[in-house]
């Protein structure tokens, strides 16, 4: 069997147990990153076997990846697939050692191949499960070949969803004997900052990154990802002069240039967005994420045919990138093209539903496109997934209103005139609800109201009011 158990020391106490897979005869181990950070010695043992010698030949923390190297023939070693030519649904097997159990297996299928960080790192994620002690595990395809290392369980809406490493992605880790004990510090202050800016403490990040590029100059993915972190402080000029190291460091570090981009874009500077995320586009052509960032710089540089151009490239390499429909249709909204604006909308929402942000546009456009009960829907799912503003509720009203459902108009204008009893569209729209459904007291009641609040709507033919309000 090639999957041994780890345990990680530090000075001379057990600091974690994990799991690693024997990828060759010659006694390389792949396993996670994290099964080590902080230690400061490794054992393998299989069974009896407990193996000393043990060298770190490979580190990629933030693919949580680590190459060790161990006596040749000291265990089997597994055979390798492909991740590449997974599928969704396919049948995966994971192997490991939760709790110490050795050569655990269980079933389950590959549910998703994602990109989880600001960086693009992939994972594919699977039904199988993981507990701890299966870090840097095997991951399994029917036919018994790796397809990848199991890294980590996530817990979301209390469902816990867990993922592995591609096995393409091992090829990636560069191998060298790393032993000193500088290269070691660098590897766990990126750790515990990697891990500090996924929780959002973003001052113990940018510390952490620091005291790393401190043990190790050259460290270019910790400029990298200082960059990053200055850039969620909002601090602009240094998370460009760490990014333009990072580069200057690695010319062909697509990620960074990427990164440099949007912070760019986030510090108004637009002709250099665009140049960065184009040098990452030249590197990467087939990042449909780069397309999408130039798809904002030169939306935010008001560059509207190149944004268009840009989002529907990435939607060519990624089809189901939502986010890139809605931001067409926000260009085409803008440009007064309502039909093609609900056309780009629906696509975004058709993809996911429960984006609320794309069903709140699609309304909007339904509504000045004159599709009444369409807007109602998608103003009904835009609420239901967390839009809470005035201007949805008072649209959704409006489209009730204008398909004539008007008890489901008056119950929408009043939760508006609840979040702001100054809102005077509402309150006359509330007097012509009334009117239609025959409550005769109430209507002018709320139109005195309405125009207690716009004193000079007094002035106005009731033609003129209607027209203006439902424009």
């Amino acid at each position: 069997m090639s999957v041994v158990t780890i345990f990680s020391f530090a000075d001379n106490k057990t600091l974690s147990q994990g799991s690693g897979v024997v990828l060759t005869e010659e006694g390389m181990v792949a396993t996670n990153y994290h099964v080590f950070a902080g230690g400061d010695k490794l054992i393998v043992k299989q069974k009896n076997k407990i193996i000393n010698q043990v060298q770190i030949l490979g580190v990629d923390v933030e693919q949580d990846v680590m190459m060790i190297k161990i006596p040749p023939k000291s265990f089997p070693h597994c055979r390798i697939g492909k991740s590449g030519d997974l599928k969704i649904g396919q049948r995966v097997y994971a192997i490991g050692s939760p709790q110490g159990l050795e050569n655990t297996f269980t079933e389950g299928i590959i549910s998703g191949i994602r990109q989880l960080d600001e960086n693009n790192q992939n994972f594919l994620q699977t039904t199988t499960a993981l507990s701890p002690g299966s870090s840097g595990g095997a991951l399994v395809n029917a036919k018994g070949e790796l397809i990848g290392i199991c890294t980590m369980t996530l817990s979301s809406e209390g469902q816990l969803l867990n993922f592995a490493i591609p096995v393409d992605e091992l090829d990636k880790v560069k191998i060298k004997n790393i032993s000193d004990k500088r290269s070691l510090d660098a590897f766990n202050y990126f750790f515990v900052g990697s891990n500090a800016f996924r929780t959002g403490n973003y001052e113990k990040a940018k510390n952490n990154f620091q005291k790393s590029i401190q043990s190790n100059p050259e460290y270019t993915v910790a400029f990298n990802n200082l960059g990053i972190t200055y850039d969620r402080l909002q601090d602009y000029s240094n998370a460009v002069t760490n990014l333009e190291k990072a580069v200057e460091l690695d010319p062909g570090y697509a990620i960074a240039w990427a990164n440099l981009g949007v912070v760019y874009r986030h510090d108004k500077d637009y002709k250099n967005s665009v140049k960065a995320i184009m040098q990452a586009i030249k590197l990467k052509p087939d990042n449909a994420k780069y397309f999408y960032n130039a798809g904002l710089a030169y939306f935010s540089k008001g560059d509207f045919a190149d944004a268009v151009i840009h989002y529907k490239k990435a939607i060519e390499l990624e089809k189901n990138y939502f986010e890139a429909y809605n931001n067409i249709g926000v260009i085409y909204f803008n440009e007064n093209d309502f039909e093609k604006a609900v056309e780009n909308y629906r696509k975004a929402v058709d993809i996911n539903p429960k984006y609320s942000t794309g069903q709140e546009n699609l309304g909007l456009a339904c509504l000045k496109n004159k599709q009444y009960k369409e807007g109602a829907t998608s103003y009904r799912l835009a609420i239901k997934y967390g839009v809470n503003t005035i201007e949805a509720f008072y649209n959704l009203a409006k489209c009730y209103f204008l398909t004539g459902e008007y008890e489901e108009a008056i119950r929408y204008f009043l939760k508006v005139t609840d979040k702001d009893p100054m809102h005077a569209k509402s309150f006359y729209f509330l007097s012509l609800c009334y009117e239609k459904t025959g409550y005769q007291m109430k209507v002018n009641e709320h139109r005195l109201h309405s125009f207690a609040i716009k004193p000079n709507w007094k002035n106005a033919t009731a033609e003129e009011l209607y027209g203006m309000l439902v424009e």
